[in-house]
């Protein structure tokens, strides 16, 4: 659990050397072109469609406001492009390169930011919170730290069923003052669970600066405190130290050794949202880390090792502007959600409680029992075996909160079934 050490500054003479502690180990080979080009594809995605966002909005064009990541694409896009699709991300407001490293397509997130009826929530929540169930990906809440848990539960779902899926976090500096933070830390250090959590210290949360919210500024002690695996990536703009970062805690997580605590140092160039107009911030910080914007710096890095060519990137690029305009297109031409819309997924449809049990779905490979805890006077107590209990009803008759067992240890909550 020893603590590593800042190897450079950002800022550092050379801000194109990028690797950090791993440059003289990292080897591109025929994969990593194939990795590298990838996800420069997806940064870049990000970067440009985060610009686009903030002006459309200055134009007046969707309601709300907008929170922009430029200047932290590193600490959100490379976990997400290392990430397989069923691993589940809990996210804060200021997430887009998760989705867009996940592989979401950027027409139904302008659909979200526009609240058209084409968007996965069909304009029931705030712009930029984004919340897509084909990647998990949840939606974020505006309290902060309140993704923490969710993701912590998912890593302890993972965990108990055998899954080899990671559980990935997201929070800024400031998160990491609240409760909920500190809790699930200490549940992950006692239990060893497949998740990373990945604090994004750009220095403010909001308007707070992290001089005046924390008393130990070093913040991958707190995970370290805990029992986890504490690392401080002092240049969060370098894509490939935060690249090697990840792959060393997704690997920690697939082999059992337990969470990883990742703090990126970073920058939003931007105020909190387009509404701040950041005046709380010096010039010469803001400029400073525009100077280590991270897309330049690793666009000279694949084109210093022969990974990509000008043109290469030029063409990319182009690709990339038509997807967004076409994203444009397409939500500004898709119809609002119909006000009936408002009703749907607020109550259960009349024929829930005939569907198959829920349990049968999510009962992991080899279980053969249900343990039944009451919660009325009435209910059974003990085991009930599986052709008992066929349908949702079938557990509402007996009053029963269901939770699966297998091999006698507590696998799957599923919670209470009772009808209100």
């Amino acid at each position: 659990m020893a603590k590593k050490t800042e190897e450079r500054p950002a800022g550092a003479e050379s801000k194109y050397d990028l690797g950090g502690p791993y440059k003289s180990s990292f080897k591109i080979t025929k994969e990593r072109k194939e990795q590298l080009r990838g996800l420069y594809h997806k940064m870049r995605l990000t970067r440009d469609f985060d610009d686009r966002m903030r002006k459309l909005f200055k134009a007046g064009r969707y309601y709300g406001t907008y929170f922009s990541q430029i200047g932290q694409e590193c600490t959100t896009v490379v976990p997400a492009f290392l990430s397989q699709k069923e691993d589940f991300f809990g996210p804060s407001h200021r997430e887009l390169g998760c989705l867009i490293g996940k592989g979401v397509e950027p027409k139904y997130l302008l659909a979200q930011v526009y609240t058209k009826g084409t968007s996965q929530d069909r304009g029931v929540m705030h712009p930029v919170f984004w919340g897509w169930t084909d990647v998990r990906h949840i939606t974020p809440c505006t309290c902060l730290a309140t993704q923490v848990p969710l993701a912590t539960g998912a890593a302890l779902s993972y965990k108990m069923r055998g899954l080899k899926n990671v559980a990935f976090c997201f929070t800024g500096e400031g998160s990491t003052s609240k409760g909920d933070f500190h809790e699930s830390l200490n549940f992950c250090g006692i239990h060893k669970l497949p998740l990373i959590y990945t604090v994004q210290n750009n220095w403010y949360a909001e308007s707070v600066p992290l001089s005046i919210q924390i008393g130990n500024p070093d913040l991958e002690t707190r995970g370290i405190g805990y029992g986890l695996e504490g690392v401080r990536v002092a240049d969060g703009n370098d894509a490939i130290w935060m690249l090697n970062v990840y792959e060393e805690a997704i690997k920690r997580a697939h082999n059992g050794e337990g969470s990883t605590l990742i703090v990126a140092d970073t920058y939003r160039w931007y105020g909190h949202s387009e509404i701040d107009p950041a005046t709380y911030r010096p010039e010469d910080e803001v400029k400073h880390w525009m100077a280590l914007d991270p897309i330049p710096r690793f666009e000279k890095y694949l084109l210093k090792n022969k990974v990509m060519t000008e043109k290469e990137m030029d063409d990319m690029k182009a690709d990339i502007l038509k997807v967004i305009d076409e994203a444009i297109d397409f939500a500004e031409e898709s119809p609002e959600a119909p006000v009936e819309f408002c009703m749907e997924n607020v109550y259960a449809p009349d024929d829930f409680v005939n569907r198959p049990a829920i349990v049968s779905d999510l009962l992991p490979p080899g279980s053969t029992a249900v343990l039944v805890i009451p919660i009325d006077k009435e209910a059974p107590k003990g085991r009930i075996i599986l052709p008992q209990v066929q349908t949702i009803r079938d557990l509402l008759d007996h009053g029963c909160m269901a939770m699966v067992s297998q091999d006698d240890r507590l696998a799957q909550v599923l919670g209470n079934l009772r009808e209100k």
